[in-house]
């Protein structure tokens, strides 16, 4: 699977070395390059797929040492190479969805028509950010994935589902950021940079999206965790009241109730904190 990856890495760097391409697309360079998106989506499916620790026929998991193998292979390189490529070329796409209303999921039957090749790089996109999100199990890893531009990529494909309301994107986004966010060394960064409230944005226009919540909960309270600056950030952006929405909304939804309990501990306990401290 890293072999598909990284020989569509040096297929593009070759054609950008060149920079020899034809104005016109035809009918079957246009399939190919729908084939080639579907077979890297996958291959990054697949990644994710071997290092998530579901096998129950083991009595501990190897999906630790399966995402060590991926990374000591040049994992990390290749995979955020083709998000950086692929969301390069979604922000040079101009807007598929000016103004609008609809909330746009390239997966669900009632999405506004969008044209096939952006719905094909979001897909690629967001199967790219799923397989880092699951390469993101450890400080070392998050760390490689930051330095090799995860996190601002993530970052930056938030803003894009936000303006373009990308429920797909925005999903897969906040569930990269939200194990990213375990770590202490960039959660402070990810907190200040006012990633809360644009996830309370995204948590508003996708209300009824059960993984959007879960993910963005779970994301609010690693930021909160241990942190009482990142806390009252959280709460002067009014996470908390978006939470409640979820909660309610989400009710036989045991792990997004168990991240929603998370989050009011944290954030609400440095509030009373801080009115203890003020006299209040």
């Amino acid at each position: 699977m890293l072999t598909l990856v990284r020989e569509h890495q040096q297929l593009l760097e070759m054609q950008s070395e060149s920079k020899q391409q034809q104005q016109g697309e035809s009918d079957v360079e246009r399939d190919n390059g729908d084939e080639v998106r579907g077979m890297l989506k996958e291959a990054c499916l697949v990644l994710r797929g071997v290092c998530v620790g579901d096998d129950l026929r083991r009595d501990f998991s190897s999906a630790h040492d399966s995402s060590r193998e991926v990374v000591a292979k040049g994992g990390v390189e290749a995979i955020t190479f083709l998000a950086r490529t692929t969301l390069d070329s979604i922000e040079n796409t101009p807007t598929n969805n000016p103004q609008s209303d609809s909330k746009v999921d390239c997966e669900g039957e009632d999405s506004i028509p969008l044209n096939s090749d952006f719905i094909g790089t979001i897909e690629l996109l967001s199967a790219s950010f799923l397989c880092l999100k699951q390469l993101a199990s450890t400080d070392e890893n998050v760390h490689e994935i930051v330095r090799e531009g995860g996190l601002d990529m993530a970052q930056r494909a938030l803003i894009i589902a936000i303006q373009q309301q990308l429920l797909t994107l925005g999903r897969s986004s906040v569930a990269l950021l939200r194990n990213m966010a375990a770590s202490d060394r960039y959660k402070d960064d990810l907190a200040e940079s006012g990633v809360g409230g644009q996830v309370a944005e995204l948590m508003t226009m996708f209300g009824e999206d059960g993984g959007m919540m879960e993910h963005s909960l779970a994301l609010f309270a690693q930021l909160a965790l241990r942190s009482p600056h990142n806390s009252r950030i959280l709460s002067q952006e009014g996470v908390l009241s978006v939470s409640i929405g979820a909660m309610r909304k989400f009710r036989e939804r045991v792990s997004l109730q168990v991240f929603v309990s998370y989050c009011f501990n944290f954030v609400t306990l440095f509030d009373l904190m801080d009115n203890r401290d003020k006299g209040v």
